[in-house]
C-alpha cells in the first residue's frame, strides 16, 4: 500500500506488476506491466598452483545473461586484478582466500571466496659414506617439504645407475668420483633436485711370489699388491694348514710335504681391501739308500736303492771313504787296500730335492794259503797242518 514500496523477488523470471490507484474522490484506476527479474550470475574459479608462488586463476562463472562484463579479484594478500583469468604470484608459500566478484551485462553480481593454497618447493639433499669398490654405497635422503609430503625419489649414481627408493644402496664396481643427482617431486607436483660427488676408492691388488720348496726347508712369501692411491696397512697371511702371519713378506715352514692353498688379504690406509690365493707345493725328499757287493781284488759294485718320491731322482753324488768320489748312480769303484769304510751317497731329484745316507762298509782282504807237513816212511800216515791267514 506504500506509494513507492521496494520487493526482493527470490526467483528471476517475468511477473505482472498491477497498480491501483484511488483519489479523494474515491475515484479508482488500475495499470499492469510486466517486469522482469534477471537472474545473477554464479561466481566460481579454478586455480594451478605452480611451485614457484605462481598462481594461473580459471573463470568459471557462468553469466546467467548476455555475457559477463566483469571480473573483481581479491587475492587474499592485497593484490586485486580486474582480468578474466589473471596469473598472480605472491610473496610466500601458504593459504589465501581469494575472492572473485562477477558482473553481468545485466548488471546482476555474485561473490565467491575460495581457499587457494600456494605450495612450496621441497629442498632435495641427501648424504652417503664413502666407500671402497665393489662395496655398498648407503644413501640416505635428507630432503624436506613444508607443504605437501615427497612422494617421489629419482636417483642416478653418474654411472649410468638408477633407483627409486628413497634411501638406496648402490654398488660401484669401479673407483672414481661420481656426480650423483637426486629429484624429489611432492604431491603437488614441486621438483628440487641436488647433486654431490660421491668419491669411491680404489681397492689394493693383492698380489704376492714364492718359490716351491722340499719338505723340511722354510718357505718365504714376497709381497708384491699394490696400494692403489693410499699405503697398504695390513697384510694377513693363511698358510692354507692352519698357520697364519702379519708380517708383510714372512716365511713359513711346513711340517709336511703337500699342496697349500695360501690367501693374502691386504688392507689400505683407506679401508679398502682385496685378496687372492695361491696354491704352492712343498715336495717330498728322495730317501737315500744303496747295497754293496765287495769281491777279494778290493773291487766293491754299489747298486743305487733309493726312492725318488713324485720326481725323478737326476743326481747321484758318491763319497767312498777313501777320497774317491762318483756320479754315476750304480758305480764299481776298486779300492787300495781292505778295510771298512765309510761310503756316502747323496741323491737329487728333479725338484731339486736332496737325502743322503752313510754305511760302514767292508772290503776284504784275500787269504795268504800255506800250510806244513812231517816227513815220514812209506805206508806211513803224513800229517798236513794248514797254516792259511785271513785278515
Amino acid at each position: 500500500t506504500e506509494q513507492e514500496p521496494c520487493h526482493v523477488y527470490s526467483i528471476s523470471g517475468l511477473y505482472n506488476v498491477t497498480l491501483s490507484v484511488t483519489n479523494s474522490n474515491g475515484c479508482i484506476d488500475d495499470t499492469v506491466i510486466t517486469v522482469e527479474v534477471y537472474p545473477n550470475p554464479v561466481a566460481d574459479f579454478s586455480y594451478v598452483a605452480n611451485c614457484d608462488y605462481e598462481v594461473i586463476f580459471t573463470d568459471l562463472s557462468v553469466a546467467n545473461a548476455a555475457s559477463m562484463s566483469s571480473w573483481s579479484w581479491a587475492f587474499g594478500d592485497g593484490g586485486t586484478s580486474s582480468a578474466q583469468n589473471p596469473t598472480y604470484t605472491y610473496p610466500t608459500h601458504g593459504t589465501y582466500n581469494v575472492t572473485l566478484i562477477v558482473e553481468n551485462s545485466n548488471g546482476c553480481t555474485d561473490t565467491i571466496t575460495l581457499p587457494v593454497v600456494v605450495p612450496e618447493a621441497p629442498i632435495a639433499e641427501f648424504t652417503f659414506d664413502t666407500v671402497c669398490a665393489n662395496t655398498p654405497t648407503h644413501f640416505t635422503d635428507l630432503s624436506i617439504s613444508n607443504s605437501s609430503p615427497i612422494t617421489t625419489w629419482a636417483w642416478n649414481f653418474g654411472d649410468g645407475g638408477t633407483s627409486a627408493v628413497q634411501n638406496p644402496v648402490y654398488t660401484y664396481t669401479s673407483a672414481g668420483t661420481y656426480t650423483v643427482t637426486l629429484v624429489v617431486t611432492t604431491g603437488q607436483n614441486c621438483v628440487d633436485s641436488i647433486q654431490h660427488d660421491v668419491l669411491v676408492w680404489p681397492n689394493p691388488v693383492a698380489s704376492f711370489t714364492t718359490a716351491p720348496v722340499c719338505d723340511g726347508d722354510t718357505m718365504c712369501f714376497t709381497d708384491l699388491s699394490t696400494p692403489n692411491a693410499t699405503s697398504i696397512t695390513n697384510w694377513l697371511w693363511n698358510f692354507g694348514d692352519g698357520q697364519s702371519s702379519t708380517d708383510q713378506s714372512p716365511c713359513h715352514l711346513y711340517t709336511t710335504d703337500g699342496v697349500y692353498n695360501v690367501s693374502l688379504t691386504v688392507t689400505n690406509s683407506n679401508g679398502c681391501i682385496d685378496d687372492t690365493v695361491i696354491t704352492v707345493e712343498v715336495y717330498p725328499n728322495p730317501v737315500a739308500n744303496f747295497s754293496y757287493v765287495a769281491d777279494c781284488d778290493y773291487g766293491v759294485a754299489f747298486t743305487d736303492q733309493s726312492v725318488a718320491n713324485s720326481a725323478s731322482i737326476t743326481n747321484w753324488i758318491w763319497t767312498f771313504g777313501d777320497g774317491g768320489s762318483s756320479t754315476a748312480q750304480n758305480p764299481t769303484y776298486s779300492y787300495a787296500i781292505h778295510g771298512t769304510y765309510n761310503v756316502t751317497l747323496v741323491v737329487v731329484n728333479s725338484n731339486g730335492c736332496t737325502d743322503s745316507i752313510t754305511l760302514l762298509i767292508v772290503v776284504p782282504e784275500m787269504p795268504v794259503a800255506d800250510f806244513t807237513f812231517d816227513t815220514v816212511c812209506v805206508h806211513t800216515p803224513t800229517h798236513f797242518t794248514d797254516l792259511t791267514i785271513s785278515n
